[in-house]
């Protein structure tokens, strides 16, 4: 498994990994910070903060990674409809939760990074009645502070292109990658 497969993994499973220095700090439900995960992250520490770390002639360093997930509904219990649309809403305050924790840990000296460009990437995908999905991809690019305000707008500006449709059962996961974006 490589470094990147692993990450993307961790990410399926709302892991949160950020560098502090030589170390990485591990953010994982407690269901899945199991002592196999922990070996995992051992044996490919290296490479992992190689991929999460940027170059070192970069004098801007950010690297965000981070996921969410909402768990299935338990077989046999009783169906939850609901909308896309209200979907979508769970899903942004989950991403702004988390990318809000997330920026706060990569921008060592803030007042510089808020204001550094960065490219994003926002995939999602949201499951729902048996195996029907919904998969969202969506890119851009702004400055790190404007970042959860870009990510919101553009999923909203998607959300607004098709008419809202109703869920039974839905689940969803979803992974964002940011990384300072060279002028």
């Amino acid at each position: 498994m490589t470094a990147q497969s692993l990450l993307d993994d961790l990410t399926s499973r709302s892991v949160v990994l950020t560098v502090n220095g030589d170390q990485l700090d591990i953010d994982a439900p407690d269901d899945v910070l199991t002592d196999e995960l922990l070996t995992t992250l051992r044996e490919n520490k290296a490479e992992l903060l190689d991929l999460l770390r940027p170059p070192a002639d970069s004098d801007c360093p950010i690297s965000i990674g981070i996921g969410g997930a909402s768990p299935p509904a338990p077989e046999g219990s009783t169906p939850v409809t609901t909308t896309r649309c209200y979907e979508v809403e769970r899903i942004l305050e989950d991403v702004a939760r988390r990318l809000s924790a997330s920026i706060k840990n990569s921008a060592p000296t803030e007042q510089t990074n808020q204001a550094a460009e960065v490219g994003w990437g926002l995939d999602v995908c949201i499951r729902h009645a048996g195996n029907d999905e919904i998969s969202i991809s969506l890119r851009g690019g702004c400055e790190l502070g404007e970042l959860p305000t870009d990510v919101e707008s553009r999923m909203s500006a998607w959300e607004r292109q098709s008419p809202n449709v109703t869920l039974s059962n839905p689940f969803w996961e979803w992974s964002l990658r940011a990384s300072h974006k060279e002028q």
